[in-house]
């Protein structure tokens, strides 16, 4: 089977570290951007280098919302699966991340790394280019809400 690679989006070394390690130990390729400048520079122009891309909301230089409107306009970019992880519980960040088709958004303050594997293994059931069916951002919690099927 081939790895699923996945491109962690993070200025937090020690976040890079700590997911990317335990991403890696369970068997995902996984690049590291500090910021969305960054990251636009290692996705190649066709975007079939990553299978996800894992986004933090608030970073120096290009934000998380900033690079993921970016893809969003690009064919190839509109399906691409990306989970946030952030510390940013803000409705109106909330509001604009749904608007943006993100498959997952996840509170860096109350993680629950068992939900967010649920996430992951749902997205990579799916096709390539579709997002997961079923998933809403939970708002409060980590929870995933499946009253959008």
């Amino acid at each position: 089977m081939v790895r699923k690679k996945i491109l962690l989006v993070e200025d937090s070394r020690a976040i890079q570290e700590l997911l990317g390690g335990v991403l890696q130990a369970e068997g995902y390729s996984v690049n590291f951007a500090s910021d969305g400048n960054e990251a636009l520079k290692l996705i190649d122009s066709k975007f079939d280098g990553y299978d996800l891309l894992i986004v933090d909301c608030k970073m120096p230089g290009m934000g998380g919302l900033s690079l993921i409107e970016k893809l969003r306009r690009f064919p190839e970019g509109a399906g691409l699966p990306i989970i946030i992880l952030t510390d940013s519980s803000d409705p109106e960040t909330v509001k604009q991340a749904k608007e943006l088709a993100v498959s997952g958004y996840f509170l860096k303050s109350s993680f629950d790394y068992g939900k967010f594997k649920e996430l992951l293994a749902t997205i990579f059931k799916s096709k390539r280019c579709e997002r997961p069916r079923g998933f809403q951002i939970p708002i409060s919690s980590n929870s995933l809400d499946e009253s959008e099927k």
